[in-house]
């Protein structure tokens, strides 16, 4: 089986890093239940390029660097890696590939066929669909936490699972999404899928 794994806040907590420095360089008290919206600047304030600017500065950071692994992703892609290949598909800019493979390499060494950047927060230069390189990998199950993106990437023949956070819970999902809480229940729908 292939497998499509998020890379923000399905393996590497983000906002919780991207917090620690915004709140310490501004002085502010915004916490991860703020983020209604994934888009950094509808709960930051700002626009969309004043929200990439802080991403960018934030990348410089040890925050960046020593982001937490999301509980029990670890030992979960320890398990998933027995008898699947594994591709990280994450939506950050092309300009974080060194930073990217670096986090990744310490925290799952050896783990991921191959991580793909999407480029959606690219300034210049292309952008993919994560459904596009779903079906050209032919992914048979994808990981996600944006709603937008499991519903584009969900498929009969794909199963995508919705991991819970604040900024996804408009809409309601159609057949082939399932909506989870954490990687125990990533786990659980995964051994349901190869009974």
């Amino acid at each position: 089986m292939k497998i499509g794994i998020d890379l923000d806040e399905c393996l590497a907590e983000f906002i919780f890093g991207f917090l620690n420095y915004y709140n310490n360089k501004y002085k502010t008290d915004f916490e991860f239940k703020d983020f209604k919206h994934y888009d950094l600047w509808k709960t930051i304030g700002g626009n969309r390029e004043s929200a990439v600017k802080e991403v960018y500065d934030f990348y410089d950071t040890s925050h960046f660097k020593n982001l937490p692994v999301i509980f029990l992703s670890r030992t979960s892609i320890n398990e998933l890696k027995k008898d699947n290949g594994l591709f990280v598909i994450t939506s950050r800019q092309n300009d974080f590939i060194e930073k990217t493979d670096y986090w990744i390499n310490q925290n799952f060494p050896n783990k991921f066929s191959d991580i793909i950047f999407t480029g959606e927060w690219n300034n210049n230069g292309p952008k993919t669909k994560k459904s596009d390189i779903c079906d050209r990998l032919e992914i048979d199950m994808f990981i996600e936490d944006n709603l937008d993106n499991a519903l584009s990437c969900a498929k009969e023949s794909r199963k995508v699972l919705l991991l819970d956070k604040p900024w996804n819970q408009n809409g309601s999902l159609p057949r082939g999404v399932n909506r989870v809480y954490n990687w125990n229940e990533i786990l659980e729908n995964y051994y349901q899928l190869n009974r």
